[in-house]
């Protein structure tokens, strides 16, 4: 019997793909959600050694969104 894995890959990339599409001030506190909770589960992977891969897309790193 073979070993299985179980694979998590997080993908926060907010605005990308629907940025022509959604305002973002609509959605600003979607977004400050999300980028709140990116450390807690940060810690909780940590926490509990859950391995991950992760992908993010410029805007997520926006200090200023003009």
């Amino acid at each position: 019997m073979e070993n299985g894995a179980l694979v998590i890959s997080l993908d926060f990339e907010l605005l990308w793909g629907v940025f022509d599409k959604v305002d973002w001030r609509d959605k600003k506190k979607y977004f400050q959600n999300t980028r709140r909770v990116i450390p807690e589960i940060l810690r909780l992977f940590e926490q509990y050694e859950i391995s991950s891969t992760w992908a993010t897309v410029g805007m997520l790193f926006n200090k200023y969104w003009e």
